[in-house]
């Protein structure tokens, strides 16, 4: 979703204001002007994120059996019985445990790094 942002606020608000000064509400606007420039960026997103899921799903399929469970599995499993609540739960717990990657580590001082126990003063 990174790459709608910048695809979206590049459509100039003059488009919406010149919609609305012709007699189309604010929502008419949207309808007809923004969402209609903005399809290129939404099928972009979509294409990308396709290529990531379809990326990790070959892995998974492999190494899925009856005694052992993946977690892509367990959600295409639940998503596809109407279990919601179990794919949101899942989702969740996915997102909040993944260790801190290196862009937010490169964030913290380099004290806080080297010792995590110990919360040293930021310089």
């Amino acid at each position: 979703m990174r790459n709608i942002g910048p695809q979206v606020q590049q459509i100039g608000r003059e488009l919406e204001e010149a919609a609305v000064v012709s007699g189309t509400s604010w929502v008419g606007a949207l309808r007809k002007v923004t969402i209609p420039l903005a399809m290129p960026a939404f099928a972009s997103s979509a294409a990308v994120l396709f290529v990531l899921i379809f990326r990790e799903f070959p892995m998974a399929v492999f190494l899925s059996t009856s005694k052992t469970k993946v977690v892509s599995m367990s959600l295409l499993n639940y998503h596809g019985s109407g279990q919601w609540s179990y794919v949101a739960v899942i989702a969740i717990a996915c997102r909040w445990s993944r260790p801190l990657d290196s862009a937010s580590l490169s964030s913290f001082p380099p004290d806080t790094r080297s010792s995590p126990g110990r919360w040293q003063r930021w310089r």
